[in-house]
Formats: C-alpha cells, structure tokens, sequence
C-alpha cells in the first residue's frame, strides 16, 4: 500500500473535502446519499482510466456497460452534510455515519 504523506485541504464544503497531495494530485471525499461516500485519489497526470464501474446510482441496477465518468454525479443528489473543521482535520457528518479527513499524515477515521 502506497501512502500518500503530506496533504493539504484545499476546500471543506457541505457535500465534501478537496485535498491537494505533495507533489501532484488530487484527493477528495464526496458524499452521495445519506449512506454513500465516494473518496477518490485523482494523480497529477489524470486518471489511468476515465470511466468507473463501482458507483450505481440506482438500487439494484448496474452501471452501463460503457462505465461512467469517474468524477460524475448524475443519478445523486447529495444530502447536505454538518461540517466541522479544525487546523489539521475535517470531520462530515451525515444521519449514517462520519469521517473524519486527517491532512498530515493524510488519515480517514470512520
């Protein structure tokens, strides 16, 4: 397992956080429903590949065999989540559960 080292939280809004990794990249954690969170390493040169096969927006029914946009957000509509940030961390909070985004070292707490 690669870790990623030092981060830095560029943005904590009400459905995520933004974090920029030393030396290129981009890391964030998405909520999607009450229940659902996405987090998604995105490197410095883009994705490997652009299209996803692991977030099904309907229950019960699988994503197009064609895949879709790793960073889409068709089919969601993110409930909004409480946010509280200190100088090192970001916690989200939804009815379901909570993580909490640690930036140095770059840690996620559920």
């Amino acid at each position: 397992m690669k870790t990623f080292g030092q981060a830095r939280i560029a943005g904590a809004h009400e459905h995520g956080v933004d974090l920029s990794i030393a030396g290129g990249g981009d890391f964030s954690v998405q909520v999607l429903a009450t229940s659902m969170v996405r987090v998604r390493y995105k490197p410095a040169g883009g994705y490997r590949e652009p299209r996803t096969w692991a977030i099904a927006p309907s229950a019960g029914r699988d994503v197009e065999w064609s895949g879709r946009q790793r960073d889409a957000m068709d089919g969601f509509t993110p409930p909004t989540a409480g946010v509280a940030r200190t100088e090192t961390q970001v916690t989200l909070e939804t009815k379901a559960l909570s993580v909490s985004i640690q930036a140095d070292p770059l840690v996620l707490r559920w």
